[in-house]
């Protein structure tokens, strides 16, 4: 019986380090969140091409790109004062909407009470909510409208698959969605690309004069969930004969829970 017993531990020591040889594996391929940092461009990237000595561009705009607004049912969410006025003191504002906005307090979803008390803190009108993830597709329509609804009546844009494509920025700078990925585009050209279908941050990098950014990560998320770490990217846009990028920041974003249990964007 004995020896049975020993034959059984052996195997399932064998299955569970099979186990974690696969998982490790799998894993082995995604970046660390220092290995992001060290694979992307400067936290304070210049193109020097936008910075015309001699020439004042025709009109500037300032975006804020931010990641994934996960569910986080009925907590409360707050803004560090840096993050707070780089809301205020950008142009134009993209979050990636990964949960219906519901009045029922839900865990797969985010309260109209947290979600209005988040717009409280911010200019919602600035804001565009990308209703990225497939997940939009297949949600209860009631739900969808009940969505929309609490988004228009802040004051804010809804933009995805299901609510037009296209929104315009300014003048010749458009925000196309598409399957997995939104970008930036002047009139010859897209300027920034941005993923939102990961599940893990991605480097900031530069690609053929075009920012390219696969997935900022987590804005904000529950605490039960473990994605709690993103990339916030800021960039001035130029406009001169076409628009171009001027300028790009970027900081990690993480989130921790305050004194008054509400989720902390520092």
């Amino acid at each position: 019986m004995q020896c049975v017993d020993l034959v059984y531990k052996n195997n399932m020591m064998n299955t569970k380090q099979d186990l974690l040889k696969m998982f490790s594996k799998a894993f082995a391929g995604l970046p660390s969140e220092s290995q992001i940092e060290d694979m992307s461009i400067p936290k304070e990237y210049l193109d020097f091409e936008g910075f015309r000595l001699t020439e004042s561009p025709v009109e500037k705009l300032k975006i804020l790109f931010l990641g994934d607004f996960c569910g986080l049912g009925s907590e409360r969410i707050k803004l560090s004062p840096k993050y707070e006025w780089m809301f205020h003191e950008s142009d134009k504002v993209v979050i990636n909407l990964k949960a219906p906005i519901s009045i029922y307090d839900e865990d797969d979803s985010i309260s109209a009470k947290s979600f209005l008390d988040f717009c409280d803190q911010i200019i919602p009108e600035k804001v565009f909510f990308n209703l990225c993830s497939e997940y939009f597709k297949s949600l209860d329509e009631d739900l969808l409208k009940e969505t929309l609804g609490i988004i228009e009546s802040v004051g804010a844009t809804s933009c995805g698959a299901m609510v037009g494509r296209d929104k315009k920025l300014s003048n010749g700078l458009f925000l196309s969605v598409g399957k997995g990925v939104c970008h930036v585009k002047g009139t010859k050209s897209s300027l920034a690309s941005f993923g939102n279908n990961l599940q893990r941050m991605a480097p900031i990098q530069i690609n053929n004069k075009a920012l390219d950014a696969r997935s900022l990560g987590c804005f904000v998320s529950s605490t039960k969930s473990k994605r709690n770490g993103g990339l916030m990217a800021q960039i001035e846009f130029a406009k001169y004969e076409d628009w171009m990028i001027r300028k790009v920041i970027w900081e990690g974003l993480q989130q921790q829970t305050s004194r008054n249990g509400a989720r902390l964007v520092v």
